[in-house]
């Protein structure tokens, strides 16, 4: 009798802790967004809902920012100004825990958009027209000069991974975007029709949407992955410059207005790929959004968690009851 008291007095124990633990295990969820804000060092994140979740503090500046299948949150930061600048990329878990950070390759250049291919590979845009590549297994980075003319005012700004191998990068100084292939070599060089800002690569046909503006108003630009022709382009509710763009699970397009200076302010928009609005939510007016990105549907969800504290504490009583009283 000692003996099966004590054994349910530990699965219960258990159990309470799986229940306790759900709230905080994972907060961060499939096609949540999450905002780097500049202004208050923080990393905001919302519901598909336009709710703010939660906040996480970072110890620099940060820029970029995306999520990788496991959960992760990849944040590009920096300090100082000029040629004193020094970037950083870190991780944080979906919790907002820092893993790790490291100082990036980038000489003397904030990092804007960050990408992780399929197979891990980590893509960073540097802010002096250098696109870097990070090899996880030797823990080594590689550059590629973007090709852009330096008279232009380069500014490479967004970068996203390609399905089939390789990324597509904007320039925003010189209104262009590239292909890399996955060896590092450029495949092509494209004209925008405005100033780019983000990329979001197509999870379906793998064609190209960019985030552009041209000073007053902003557009979404989409362009073929084959020919780099114009596809498609639709006007969208921005005051002025646009800077981040991706992909909702639903197919939908979610593009951030950064600036905000007039009406409707910083805020983040959600379309379909016919141009159609289908949501807006506003920003902190103290913010300084930059990069957005929307956690994949492979990260996991926390009611998995739930669902096993739930179970256990289905199947286990209470000490010394039942439903008919206590049992001697």
């Amino acid at each position: 009798m000692l003996k099966r008291r004590l054994a349910s007095i530990v699965v219960f124990v258990v159990s309470e802790f799986l229940a306790s633990a759900y709230v905080t295990a994972s907060p961060l969820s499939p096609g949540d967004i999450v905002i780097a804000d500049v202004a208050n060092t923080c990393v905001l994140q919302y519901g598909p809902n336009g709710v703010l979740k939660d906040t996480i503090a970072v110890a620099e500046a940060p820029v970029g920012v995306s999520v990788t299948p496991q959960g992760n949150i990849l944040v590009t930061s920096f300090t100082g100004s000029g040629s004193s600048v020094t970037s950083r990329i870190s991780t944080y878990s979906s919790t907002g825990s820092l893993l790790n950070t490291s100082t990036s390759p980038s000489d003397h250049a904030v990092i804007f958009g960050l990408s992780q291919a399929s197979d891990g590979t980590l893509i960073a845009a540097a802010g002096n027209s250098t696109i870097w590549r990070h090899n996880a297994s030797l823990n080594t980075w590689t550059s590629y000069i973007a090709a852009f003319s330096p008279a232009s005012g380069d500014e490479t700004m967004g970068v996203d991974a390609a399905p089939t191998g390789g990324w597509w990068v904007t320039d925003h100084g010189s209104k262009h975007f590239s292909k890399f292939g996955s060896n590092g070599v450029l495949l092509g060089v494209y004209a925008t029709l405005n100033t780019p800002g983000g990329i979001a690569v197509s999870p379906t046909d793998g064609s190209i949407w960019i985030a552009e503006a041209n000073g007053t108003s902003g557009y979404v630009r989409h362009y073929n992955q084959n020919t780099s022709a114009l596809m498609g382009s639709f006007p969208i509710d921005t005051a002025s410059t646009v800077v981040s763009i991706d992909f909702a699970l639903d197919g939908s397009i979610y593009v951030g207005d950064m600036n905000g200076s007039a009406v409707p302010g910083k805020h983040v928009s959600q379309y379909s790929t016919a141009g159609t609005l289908l949501s807006s939510f506003s920003l902190p007016l103290d913010s300084s959004p930059q990069f957005l990105a929307v956690a994949p549907s492979s990260v996991p969800e926390p009611g998995i968690i739930a669902a096993v504290a739930g179970v256990s504490l289905f199947l286990v009583r209470r000490p010394g009851r039942t439903g008919k009283g206590r049992q001697r």
